[in-house]
C-alpha cells in the first residue's frame, strides 16, 4: 500500500506534468482572448481570468493528490500532516462545488409583490454572456423559461461579460423565448466595466433576437405600466429618469400602479419618492459568494443593504434578484443562479 501510495504521488505531483499543464491552460486562455469583445488595456485581464476559468480543471487531480497525501500521513500516524492535506482537500471540493456544480443548478424562486398589475413575471439579470458563460447555458435557461406559466419576461441588464465578438450568435438562443422579453442594459454593456464599444452593436443584436430594450421608455403592462431605466453608473439611469419624467408633465395624477425595470439597486438615489410602486434590479449577484462569516460583511460594505430579495422602502417596493451568470471569478457559492417570478 505504502509503495502504491509514493508511486501515485510521484507520479500526480510531477512538476513537469503541471508545468505542462497550465501552459497549455494559458495557450487556450492566450487563443481565446482574440475571439473577444475587450479593448487593449482589457486583454491581460481576460488572459488571467481565462486562465482561471480552464485551469480550475486541474483542482481535480489536485484534490486527488491531496487525498493520496492525507491516507499516507495516516498510515503513518502524522496527524497535522493529515489536518493539513485535509483542509487543503476540503477547499478544493469547495472551489469544485463553486465551479462546476452550483453555477449549473439553476432555480426558480416565487415572491408575491402585490402591486396590482395581475400579471406573473420571469425576472432574471446578470447573464453575463462571454467570458465564463457560454452559448449552451443561455440555450438551457431559455427552456426554463420557456416551461414557466408566466405573462411576461424582464431582464434587468448586465447580458455581457467580455462576449465573444459576434454578438447575434452569441444571444442567438434568445430567439427562442416564447414571450419577448422586456430588458435594459446595464454596466457591462454600457461601457462601465468593459468595452465602450459595445453598447449600440448590443442593442442592435438583441433586437434581431426579439428582445425589446425599454432603457427611457414607458410600455403597457397589464393594469401597470412599465418603465425602463439605463445603467445607474454610465449616468443612463439619470437621463432615462428625467424623461420619463417629462412624459407626467401636464397630466392628470397617475391612477394606474407602476414598475420601474433598472439595473442597479442604486438607481434610487435618482428616482423621485412615489415615482414608482415597484422596482425591480439585479446587479449585486447576492454576493455571488456567499459565506456568512467571511464574504458577507464585505458586501453589506462594498454593495450596500440591497444585496437580494424584497424590501419594502416607505411607498416603493423593491426585488433585487440575485442573476444568473458570474464575473470576475467562474463561481458561485451559496448563490445558485435563479430565475424569480414576481406576482405584480
Amino acid at each position: 500500500m505504502s509503495r502504491w501510495l509514493t508511486g501515485a504521488l510521484r507520479t500526480i505531483a510531477d512538476w513537469r506534468a503541471w508545468l505542462l499543464a497550465w501552459l497549455l491552460v494559458f495557450g487556450v486562455a492566450l487563443q481565446q482572448s482574440r475571439e473577444l469583445w475587450i479593448g487593449p488595456s482589457g486583454r491581460a485581464a481576460a488572459v488571467a481570468e481565462l486562465m482561471l476559468y480552464w485551469g480550475s480543471w486541474l483542482l481535480f487531480p489536485g484534490s486527488l493528490l491531496l487525498a493520496l497525501h492525507a491516507v499516507r500521513h495516516l498510515i503513518k500516524r502524522r496527524p497535522w500532516r493529515v489536518l493539513r492535506s485535509s483542509l487543503g482537500l476540503a477547499v478544493c471540493l469547495g472551489l469544485i462545488w463553486g465551479r462546476f456544480v452550483e453555477p449549473y443548478q439553476l432555480r426558480v424562486q416565487e415572491t408575491n409583490m402585490s402591486v396590482g398589475c395581475g400579471m406573473r413575471v420571469a425576472l432574471v439579470s446578470d447573464l453575463h454572456v462571454g467570458l465564463f458563460m457560454r452559448t449552451g447555458q443561455l440555450d438551457e435557461l431559455v427552456q426554463r423559461l420557456n416551461r414557466l406559466d408566466v405573462d411576461a419576461i424582464l431582464i434587468a441588464g448586465d447580458w455581457t461579460y467580455q462576449p465573444q465578438r459576434d454578438l447575434r450568435g452569441a444571444f442567438a438562443p434568445i430567439a427562442g423565448l416564447r414571450l419577448r422579453p422586456y430588458a435594459v442594459l446595464g454596466n457591462h454593456d454600457e461601457g462601465v466595466s468593459g468595452s465602450p464599444e459595445i453598447t449600440e452593436p448590443l442593442r442592435e443584436a438583441l433586437g434581431s433576437l426579439g428582445v425589446k430594450l425599454i432603457d427611457g421608455q414607458r410600455v403597457p403592462f397589464g393594469r401597470c405600466e412599465l418603465d425602463g431605466a439605463g445603467d445607474y453608473l454610465a449616468g443612463s439611469a439619470r437621463r432615462d429618469i428625467g424623461r420619463l419624467m417629462l412624459l407626467d408633465r401636464g397630466h392628470a395624477p397617475r391612477r394606474v400602479p407602476r414598475v420601474l425595470l433598472a439595473h442597479e439597486p442604486e438607481t434610487l438615489a435618482v428616482v423621485p419618492k412615489g415615482f414608482a410602486d415597484a422596482v425591480l434590479v439585479g446587479h449585486t449577484h447576492g454576493g455571488q459568494i456567499d459565506i456568512r462569516w467571511l464574504t458577507r460583511p464585505i458586501l453589506h460594505r462594498f454593495a450596500g443593504p440591497w444585496v437580494g430579495g424584497a424590501y419594502q422602502l416607505g411607498s416603493t417596493k423593491l426585488f433585487v434578484t440575485t442573476g444568473i451568470g458570474t464575473d470576475h471569478l467562474p463561481l458561485r457559492i451559496g448563490v445558485p443562479p435563479v430565475i424569480d417570478i414576481l406576482t405584480l
